[in-house]
């Protein structure tokens, strides 16, 4: 906590003690420095502005590979001045690899960078086995979804492939004398982190994809079990190769003996079906036996796009043959050769709606996946209705199972002379949140007039169907600003009363745990009956310091998902 007003006038001041790296429960994350630029740019502003000035004290652990946030953190105390703009993370990352790389790669290289805390903020790369420690506990799969928001399992796996092999790109072009520095200051722990989530991830689809009687299986296992490898073989390299042996010893993969450095382990899951092939669409975990399903519904104000994985079952060679029905649903291949040959086994297929041809109501059709002896058929329903409320509406608008909105896309923003919200750009999971700011004593929880002219958020949104909804409200898991607040805020959903809650955790609890795990606490609104049409959700600033970060809206059949979920899928 810092300064209460009291406090402030202490003759021998304050300070904080941060930690950029860390040794306990619920886990270590020593290996890599990931902890966000904003994220440390936010909490050392705050502190800066409650009088926490007289000493600053940084826990680094190993000052490699912490180099980056110890300068953030050192420039700061320096000089806080141009941090006071949230904007200026960004720039200042930019201007440090200029200093070091030169000004014309700083944008490439500190673009990448920016992208690798971006993902290890929503989940650490020692926190990728899903496993605790102080009791240590064993690793188990991951919570990302494989089936459902278009897989965001191999998302994460795109996402790193991109900046890891942009990584090794730039390494290649970077001039012979700063190459050594190069490895160690981005190409090893954008590549360390991408591996470490290949590691977790592939194997997760090693044991899901052999549930499913998948081919593919064994070799997604290969594929973690690579990634291990390459981790191991980075590292030798970094402390055995690099600059010339330089920096032996200085580099561990596996900091403590800890379950998430380990090696990968599998379990053997027979094949269960005698099909040779198998369809499955998105949605769905298992094929059951069925040759028809039906994909997600579409709709023309979200304009999805939803995938069909087709795979081998048993190890031989097929050429398959794929149509429409009509020509307004637009598959992405309309034939496809499998073999039993690695991921040749598999293809996944995106379809697609042209809403310039597709019929002005809700609309059925067929995508048809067959050989000379099977044929597999998957409904395809698109909702294209003409909704007058639609045309001039500015607010979010849910598929058919749910709705996210992002904090930044507020509707509406009401403050008051002594309260506000504010953007804070670059900090939260789709790169803007909202926080809150105020000087005023705490409000009175139990006057609601008191609450309602308070400063007020708000966000509108379209449902197109009548649902039984659950709200689940994500803010960043930060304390309160002093022991004069708490950490609340309150929600009304279409102008009912104001529901009160209380991110404010204690150390070590579970909750504590579970928020530092997944850097967000999350309060939910269950069975909330939404009617199809219009509607508004709105926020009360209570305390200072609430970081709202998204809103998921789940309408009755939303699948579960880690993280962030697209707006747009």
């Amino acid at each position: 906590r810092l300064n209460s007003k009291a406090e402030k006038e202490r003759h021998g001041g304050s300070g904080v003690y941060y930690h950029a790296s860390y040794w306990g429960r619920p886990h270590d994350y020593l290996w890599l420095s990931t902890t966000h630029p904003a994220l440390i740019r936010e909490e050392m502003t705050k502190a800066y502005q409650a009088e926490a000035r007289n000493l600053w004290v940084v826990n680094a652990g190993d000052i490699k590979p912490g180099e980056y946030n110890l300068q953030l953190f050192t420039d700061m105390a320096y000089d806080i001045t141009p941090f006071l703009k949230s904007e200026y993370s960004a720039t200042h990352l930019q201007n440090w690899v200029a200093g070091i790389f030169g000004a014309g790669k700083a944008p490439a290289i500190s673009g990448l960078l920016w992208k690798y805390y971006q993902l290890a903020f929503e989940r650490k790369p020692e926190f990728m086995g899903w496993s605790q420690t102080e009791p240590t506990t064993q690793t188990k799969l991951t919570a990302y979804n494989h089936f459902y928001y278009g897989d965001q399992a191999q998302q994460r796996v795109d996402a790193y492939n991109d900046i890891e092999t942009r990584a090794k790109t730039i390494g290649k072009t970077v001039h012979s004398y700063r190459r050594d520095a190069y490895y160690q200051l981005v190409q090893y722990p954008v590549t360390g982190a991408s591996l470490m989530n290949k590691k977790f991830l592939y194997h997760d689809k090693a044991g899901l994809y052999a549930a499913q009687s998948r081919v593919s299986a064994r070799s997604y296992q290969k594929l973690s079990e690579d990634a291990y490898e390459e981790i191991v073989k980075e590292t030798d390299y970094y402390n055995n190769a690099l600059a010339a042996g330089k920096w032996k010893y200085m580099m561990s993969f596996h900091p403590r003996d800890l379950p998430v450095y380990q090696r990968p382990k599998f379990d053997s899951i027979p094949s269960k079906t005698q099909a040779q092939w198998l369809v499955l669409p998105e949605g769905y975990k298992s094929n059951d036996g069925r040759r028809s399903f039906t994909l997600p519904k579409f709709d023309a104000w979200n304009r999805q796009r939803y995938f069909l994985d087709v795979y081998l079952s048993k190890a031989i060679t097929t050429t398959l043959n794929i149509s429409a029905s009509d020509d307004w649903i637009k598959v992405s291949a309309d034939q496809i050769t499998l073999t039993g040959e690695g991921l040749k086994s598999q293809h996944r297929l995106w379809i697609e709606i042209d809403w310039t041809k597709a019929p002005r109501k809700v609309a059925g059709g067929q995508v048809i996946i067959k050989d000379a002896s099977t044929q597999v058929a998957i409904t395809v329903s698109a909702n294209n209705s003409p909704i007058p409320l639609l045309h001039n509406f500015k607010g979010a608008i849910s598929s058919d199972s749910y709705l996210t909105i992002n904090a930044a896309g507020y509707s509406a923003v009401s403050n008051t002379a002594s309260a506000e919200w504010k953007v804070i750009s670059q900090l939260g999971s789709s790169g803007k949140s909202m926080e809150t700011f105020t000087d005023s004593p705490a409000i009175d929880i139990n006057d609601t007039l008191a609450i309602r002219s308070s400063a007020v958020l708000t966000y509108d949104f379209y449902t197109l169907k009548e649902a039984d909804a659950n709200f689940r409200i994500y803010t960043l898991p930060t304390h309160p600003l002093n022991k004069e607040y708490e950490m609340r805020y309150a929600v009304s959903i279409d102008n009912s009363p104001p529901q009160l809650f209380d991110i404010k955790t204690f150390g070590r609890s579970e909750e504590w745990k579970q928020n530092v795990l997944s850097n967000s606490a999350v309060r939910s609104i269950s069975n909330k009956h939404l009617t199809a049409g219009k509607h508004r959700i709105t926020f009360y600033l209570i305390d200072p310091g609430l970081i709202l970060d998204r809103i998921f809206i789940d309408l009755g059949n939303a699948q579960d998902y880690y993280g962030g979920v697209s707006e747009h899928l």
